[in-house]
């Protein structure tokens, strides 16, 4: 079973072959849902995804790409 875990691991998500099924994209808009109270905190949310999924900002950094591709979150 995928989980959000799986859609947020760099080095998962930028694989050319990565494809989460839709239970998984269903289960990030809930979460988000309940965590944005104010319209505001939600699109500051969208906001930081699109960047994420975009690789721009922080997430497009040498830094960020390379500890995405040599570091997990369980090390």
């Amino acid at each position: 079973m995928f989980s959000l875990t799986y859609f947020y691991n760099g080095r998962y998500h930028y694989d050319n072959t990565f494809n989460p099924h839709s239970e998984v994209l269903v289960g990030l808009c809930e979460t988000f849902q309940r965590m944005a109270l104010a319209a505001k905190t939600g699109i500051a949310i969208n906001q930081q995804l699109e960047k994420f999924k975009g690789v721009k900002g922080l997430f497009g950094m040498d830094i960020a790409i390379d500890t995405r591709n040599n570091e997990q979150p369980d090390n």
